[in-house]
């Protein structure tokens, strides 16, 4: 073989490799392509409501800085947390159907509880005005 016909099927060769892996690129992408327009359409357009028994709102860390809390409690209620995780502040129903905000101190003790029926809501002239349907205008 002469050196022209070797550079020429080394050449040949590299062009045989380089087309080969674009095929296969371009193939990757057209089913990833495809796969997004099929997942695109199985999707549900808008979400309207989120049911769950306990909602957690995390920090970039994987800190909870928030909990809604339905589950393992029989007093539902939100807790919010510091950057460490530890509970600051608490409002929750409490069983005799009150409203209670509770806030702590940094070891975990209460510092402040304020108990919200709707008597003493009454007496302090809440600005908040409720319908019959507890709905607050």
């Amino acid at each position: 073989m002469s050196e022209d016909t070797r550079e020429l099927m080394s050449r040949l060769d590299r062009l045989e490799r380089e087309n080969r892996r674009i095929k296969r690129i371009g193939g990757s992408l057209l089913a990833a392509i495809g796969l997004a327009g099929i997942v695109g359409f199985a999707a549900p357009r808008v979400c309207n409501t989120v049911w769950a028994e306990r909602f957690v709102v995390q920090d970039s860390r994987g800190n909870s800085r928030m909990v809604l809390n339905a589950y393992s409690t029989k007093t539902p209620g939100i807790t919010f947390n510091d950057a460490s995780g530890k509970g600051v502040a608490a409002l929750q129903i409490e069983k005799s159907g009150d409203m209670s905000l509770k806030i702590f101190k940094r070891a975990g003790r209460r510092a402040a509880s304020f108990s919200f029926t709707p008597e003493n809501l009454d007496a302090l002239g809440s600005s908040v005005d409720a319908d019959a349907d507890r709905s607050i205008n």
